[in-house]
């Protein structure tokens, strides 16, 4: 529903327009009764009857329309917010975006301060599709996405680039304890997932990247870890799916 600034702008001036409605009321009614005194003739009387009856009867207009405008200014930032997330979001995991991800890896790297990007790919993810389905593979990705965020200290971000790859952009504070940060992500990944009663176990190859020395871009960065990425891929990967307990 498009709505238009306009209306939107009622918000501010409907109060206005309250008060200087009940000022122009008690004027009118005060100027009466000024003129009528304790002896104002029954025309006096009727006129001021009608006067205040148009007065409520458009309080209570514009009140109704304040409510209306309220209601929209609501839906309105609620759909504002909405749309927002579907920009820098990642519909089914409920991460970052590869958009929202390179974005923020460009604000890191601008910044001066020294940082490092993990690229993950999922190691043999396709038969998960192929033995079990989407629904599988996409209960794989939720679990995946939410045991990297698990595994993050809070100054560092983590995306899902598309497909069954990831990445995590490292703070400054990492930058000593990458291999260490590569293989603590990676022993949780390897852990088993539920799935409809079967657990299925998959790995992951992990390429680092630093910034100055691989690359000043989010783009460089991603491109030097997905070599070494591939050069661990290189080795293999099992896949074991196998009966829960």
């Amino acid at each position: 529903m498009t709505i238009h600034p306009a209306f939107l702008r009622l918000s501010a001036i409907l109060p206005v327009a309250l008060v200087l409605l009940a000022m122009i009321m008690f004027a009118i009614e005060f100027d009466i009764l000024a003129y009528g005194g304790p002896t104002k003739s029954a025309k006096q009387k009727l006129e001021l009857e009608e006067i205040s009856l148009v007065g409520a009867l458009f309080s209570a207009f514009l009140g109704a329309l304040s409510l209306v405008n309220r209601k929209l200014l609501i839906r309105e930032h609620i759909r504002r917010h909405a749309a927002e997330s579907e920009a820098t979001t990642d519909g089914l995991t409920g991460i970052a975006n590869r958009r929202h991800f390179l974005r923020s890896a460009e604000k890191r790297i601008a910044s001066g301060l020294p940082c490092a990007v993990l690229l993950i790919d999922l190691d043999r993810f396709k038969p998960v599709n192929d033995t079990y389905g989407h629904a599988a593979g996409d209960a794989v990705l939720v679990a995946v996405a939410n045991r990297i965020e698990q595994a993050l200290p809070v100054d560092h971000f983590s995306g899902r680039l598309g497909g069954d790859e990831f990445a995590i952009l490292l703070g400054p504070h990492a930058d000593l304890h990458l291999e260490l940060c590569a293989e603590m992500v990676s022993e949780r990944i390897q852990r088993p997932i539920d799935f409809c009663g079967r657990e299925i176990a998959i790995g992951a190859s992990i390429g680092i990247a630093v910034s100055p020395q691989d690359g000043q871009s989010a783009a460089a960065l991603i491109a030097a870890a997905d070599v070494r990425m591939y050069q661990r891929k290189r080795g293999g990967r099992r896949l074991e799916i196998v009966a829960a307990a």
